[in-house]
């Protein structure tokens, strides 16, 4: 399916890219850096926004099918992106960036009409004409815009709840057949994830304004195609709760402001995520609170897709003054109840069982047993294919000999470790995709793969929780993946076609950790060397028996 796939190639793309885009803005000074009003203590990157963008770019160059909406939503989005990056190079003036995100909303209103022009209100139905339904589109989107880029103040929050939203967005899209929107949230929903595995606490890299500010109007753009769409059925207000959080936030802190006499445009902690930090949550527990309420909102919208324009703004405007209530008694309150368990929450379980496994050295074990099952799991799912066509035994094995000519030392650590990862990815996808969609392995192996797998996440959950390494110390995205691989063929309803492609995805991501896992674990060892020519053994394998022909 080329919706799994897209999702894959800018997962893959986006984690392949991060490294040497991170490089490049420590070297041309794109940092971040630390102010008073800002929680990283460090210069960071802020340019990972391009690597997330280069990463959904190929997919959707590849299998994209162009019309009018879609020409004018790309021409739309790379104003976005250009002048979000320049803004992250030069500090652009907000009223040019402003106006930039009004030519770029017109483009897609004006040019592509993909506007609100379809509402339901007490069960009168309402046909704006375009003059209206124009400037009314562009002020939503405008609005979702610069929700996500302010959303965007803490590890791993913005790309978090953003892809929650996609998530969404693609779970409605593959209910409505509309591939064209299904494709472009499944690959945003890649480049995402792959991006959150380098920005969740402690980010090595940000997404920037160039990457907020896509995500956001991409986001904006896609719910209003997808609810004003001919033959559409859901609901007009749906993308309020799509976008979910970061509109709540945006509302809250405008009537903040408003009531402070402050101004709308100077910036504050007076964000969300802020004051759930004055209230006594760390910078997880503060994140995983806001995923928290973004899932609610979420899996609200899922449930209650069927209903009516009234009852869709009413759940919204309940979830806006429920979580500004909560803030504000919170803060009259002088703490949030239950901060200190959320907080001994996402920095662990109890001391007693984090101390009895240490003890019995489980974390190294898990290590090994990782390491060993990885390998083995691929190498023996190589072998038990029936054929293995020469096209892929040439690409293995021209893989297999790079591999092995650019591992020495004749490059560099950055470039080598670059492309180290970009061959243990590629292969893990080559073999999973090949023995999933082989019905003489899949479909008689099916129970033994899912406790395969099951066990193998606990291990690496366990290597990675219990290590004492802060560089593998599980974050609010991993719960947030694990939880949306879990969830979603059951939210979605996937054929039985489908989830072979969800197995490959899912399962993808438990590899990926247990490959990061053993490679942070051993990357100051000896043994390392070894470790990284192992994993190559399936890719070996599927070069021997596609030139041989065994």
């Amino acid at each position: 399916m080329v919706y799994i796939s897209g999702f894959i190639v800018a997962m893959l793309l986006t984690m392949v890219f991060i490294p040497p885009v991170k490089q490049l803005g420590y070297q041309l000074g794109l940092v971040d850096t630390p102010n008073q009003r800002k929680v990283h203590l460090t210069p960071i990157p802020r340019i990972g926004g391009v690597a997330m963008i280069m990463g959904a770019a190929v997919p959707l160059v590849l299998w994209l099918t162009l019309g009018a909406e879609l020409s004018s939503y790309l021409v739309g989005a790379s104003l976005i992106i250009v002048f979000g990056v320049l803004d992250d190079a030069f500090d652009l003036d907000f009223r040019l960036k402003f106006a930039v995100q009004i030519v770029a909303s017109l483009v897609v209103t004006v040019l592509g009409g993909i506007v609100i022009h379809r509402l339901s209100l007490f069960g009168v139905s309402i046909e704006l004409p375009h003059l209206l339904a124009v400037p009314v589109t562009v002020f939503f989107i405008l609005a979702v815009v610069n929700a996500v880029n302010f959303a965007d103040g803490l590890d791993g929050l913005a790309g978090g709840v953003t892809l929650l939203s996609l998530i969404a967005l693609a779970a409605f899209a593959y209910e409505a057949r509309a591939n064209d929107i299904l494709l472009i949230a499944t690959v945003l929903v890649g480049s995402v994830m792959g991006f959150l595995l380098f920005n969740s606490h402690p980010a090595q890299v940000f997404m920037g304004d160039g990457g907020s500010q896509f995500l956001g109007f991409s986001l904006a753009v896609m719910s209003i195609h997808l609810t004003q769409r001919d033959g559409a059925v859901l609901s007009a207000f749906l993308p309020l709760l799509i976008v979910g959080m970061p509109l709540i936030d945006l509302v809250f802190v405008i009537v903040s402001r408003k009531l402070k006499g402050k101004s709308l445009f100077r910036p504050d902690k007076g964000h969300i995520h802020h004051r759930l930090l004055e209230l006594g949550l760390r910078q997880y527990g503060s994140v995983f609170v806001i995923y928290l309420l973004q899932s609610v909102i979420i899996l609200f919208a899922l449930w209650f897709r069927s209903e009516g324009d009234t009852f869709i703004l009413a759940l919204y405007l309940f979830f806006l003054v429920a979580v500004s209530m909560l803030i504000v008694g919170a803060a009259r309150y002088g703490a949030l109840p239950g901060a200190k368990s959320i907080n001994r929450l996402m920095y662990g379980p109890v001391r007693r069982l984090r101390i009895t496994v240490k003890r019995h050295r489980l974390p190294a074990l898990a290590r090994n047993v990782a390491l060993i099952s990885i390998v083995g799991y691929l190498v023996i799912g190589t072998l038990l294919l029936n054929e293995v066509k020469f096209e892929v035994g040439v690409i293995s094995a021209g893989l297999w000999s790079l591999f092995f000519v650019l591992k020495p030392k004749q490059v560099t650590e950055k470039l080598s470790g670059w492309f180290i990862r970009f061959v243990y990815y590629l292969t893990a996808s080559g073999v999973l995709f090949l023995m999933y969609t082989s019905p003489e392995i899949f479909d008689s192996h099916r129970t033994g793969i899912k406790v395969f797998f099951s066990m193998l996440a606990g291990m690496i959950f366990i290597a990675i929780e219990y290590s004492g390494d802060e560089r593998l110390k599980l974050r609010p995205i991993d719960f947030l993946v694990v939880t949306t691989a879990l969830i979603l063929p059951g939210v979605v309803g996937l054929s039985d076609v489908d989830e072979v492609y969800w197995f490959v995805a899912a399962h993808l991501l438990v590899l990926f950790y247990g490959v990061e896992l053993v490679l942070l674990s051993y990357r100051n060892s000896s043994r390392i060397s070894a470790i990284q020519y192992l994993y190559t053994a399936p890719l070996l394998v599927l070069a021997v028996r596609g030139l041989s022909g065994i």
